[in-house]
């Protein structure tokens, strides 16, 4: 979705999650926006303009929690009348204390009005301060 809410569409999805002890261990889900009629509000996206296609990328989400203070994430867009990966990503957090650490390696070809793909790495932390 875009800033300016003038889309008009459906999703359909499935969705996986395993639950322990009120935690959610594993999600996994997959789904297509399917647009009725093409924006009436256009901002410049180079090759990316969604104009004419009805159907968004699929998209497929997970996370996974193998401890309490740990979580892997990942998701995937794939635009089939394109046949491209449009947005990819890989994390990994970790809690310690009240502290947070993590990784991830990023890609998406969706950047806006750039015209350039972002292929990159994060490192972040939340660090409590008293």
């Amino acid at each position: 979705m875009d800033r300016i809410g003038d889309q008009k569409f459906y999703t359909i999805g499935l969705r996986y999650q395993k639950i322990q002890m009120g935690i959610t261990k594993l999600n996994m889900s997959i789904s297509q926006k399917t647009y009725f009629e093409d924006p009436k509000v256009h901002l410049k996206m180079g090759h990316m303009a969604m104009i004419g296609s009805k159907k968004g990328p699929i998209v497929f989400m997970s996370s996974w929690m193998p401890k309490m203070n740990q979580m892997l994430m990942g998701y995937a867009g794939y635009q089939n009348d394109k046949d491209q990966l449009m947005m990819a990503a890989l994390s990994y957090k970790a809690k310690f204390n009240k502290n947070t650490f993590g990784f991830a390696k990023r890609y998406r070809r969706m950047s806006g009005d750039f015209n350039v793909v972002l292929n990159y790495s994060e490192i972040f932390s939340d660090i409590k301060i008293s």
